[in-house]
This record gives C-alpha cells, structure tokens and sequence, in this order.
C-alpha cells in the first residue's frame, strides 16, 4: 500500500504561530470577559449582603423596642406607679409593672434605649438597650455634646441590638398624633415615632451616597460619600398611658 508522502507531511506540521497567536487573544479575552462578570456579580453580592444585614439589624431593634415601649406604663394594680422616667430626642426611659406585683422592684422592670459609642479608636455606634430595677432606677444624662445616654447606679442589663447607627430618634406624640415639645410632660405621651438610620459597616468604592433620608419629625440628613444606609420609621402606640 503507497502513503500519499505529501499529505502526510502537511498533517504533521501543527499548528503556526498565526494560528497561535490568535488561540491566545481568544482565550485572553474569554478570561477577561468570565473575570468582569465574576467582580460584577461579587460587587451585586456584597452590596446586597451590606443592605440585607442593615435592615435585619434595625428591624430586629425596631421589633424589640416595639414591644418595651407599647408596655411602657403597664400597671395592672394601679399601685406601682409605672410611667415615663424620661423622653430625650435620642434616648428614652421607662418603667412597667411586668410581673403585676403592685411595685417596680422586679427584674427588668426599668428600661431604656440610647446610642451607644465605643471607646476610641473604634468609631462603631450601636443602639444599646439597658435594664435595671427600683435599687438601681435609670435615668437620662447629658453626654456634654446634646446627646443623652441611659444610665444608672448599678445597671443589671446591658445590651447592643443593633450595631453601625447612625442616627437615632424618638418623636414624642400625643393622642391627637402631634409632636411634642421639649421639655416634654411626659404624662402627655401617647404615641412615639421611631427613627432609625442605619450605615453600613464599610464604605463601597463603587457606590456613591447622594441621598437626604428625612426622620420622623422632618428632621433631614444629607449625605455625600461611599457608605450605603437605610432609614426605618415606624409609630408605637404607648397603650397604657392616659388610661
């Protein structure tokens, strides 16, 4: 049998450089392309993951506050004397007979809500909710920059339910739905309007901030950065107060 000498060298001879050089552009260019897909679906993740983590952290505070302050006042045998300790901007106080013993010496029978900030160098702001009891009643101090903190001699309960907030507010209402004034009489209050602004923990490069998020009682922020936020508002009904 005769082998066609010729065809066989031609199959042998590979491939060229041409041919080379163009396998390696397209291949170049496949890899780019996969890779800019990829960082593109990591930004959308991570900056998903950023707003989902904000709004489980203020909704799981705003649920938790919800449920202190609609039993603010809660004084089933009218002899515990259960009320309003103190009403702040950005702090609030409260008392409630909870265990119906006619006093307010039960644990957890006094409770608060403020921003707490760490010690530097940390920059982490988070809303702290505090508990104490009639041997260690709260009260609302001046920090020396406006903003108030919930403090006590000896207080039995500490803790952070949401971490990076930025702003914090309470809008004190009265049955008609009105704000009222500082100093407000605390006998007066019937609804409170919550305010959340949360941030998240880093800033995105790629995001750019613009936005003005407006609070409960009209009060604006505006900002211009990389830090990605969410603003939650959201109305409690003190249900035994003015009973």
């Amino acid at each position: 049998m005769r082998v066609d000498k010729k065809n066989l060298d031609k199959a042998s001879e590979g491939f060229t450089l041409v041919e080379l050089l163009i396998t390696m552009v397209l291949s170049v260019i496949i890899v780019v392309a996969i890779y800019s897909a990829f960082k593109v679906q990591q930004r959308s993740y991570v900056a998903q993951d950023a707003v989902t983590e904000m709004q489980q952290n203020i909704r799981a505070a705003l649920l938790s506050m919800a449920s202190d302050i609609r039993m603010a006042s809660f004084d089933s045998t009218g002899t515990a004397g259960a009320g309003f300790i103190g009403a702040q901007a950005d702090a609030v106080a409260f008392t409630a007979d909870l265990d119906e013993s006619g006093d307010l010496v039960g644990p957890g029978e006094h409770m608060g809500y403020y921003l707490y900030s760490y010690p530097a160098p940390s920059t982490m702001v988070s809303l702290r909710r505090v508990v104490s009891d009639s041997t260690n009643p709260l009260t609302l101090v001046d920090d020396g920059t406006g903003h108030y903190q919930v403090q006590g001699v000896a207080i039995t309960s500490e803790e952070d339910l949401a971490e990076n907030i930025e702003e914090l507010e309470f809008d004190y209402l009265d049955s008609d739905g009105n704000s009222l004034i500082f100093p407000i009489n605390l006998a007066d209050i019937i609804f409170i309007r919550i305010s959340i602004l949360a941030r998240s923990g880093q800033p995105d490069p790629q995001f750019s901030n613009t936005s003005t998020y407006t609070m409960g009682s009209g009060t604006e922020f505006t900002y211009s950065d990389n830090i990605r936020r969410r603003l939650l508002v959201t109305t409690v009904n003190c249900r035994n107060m003015g009973l």
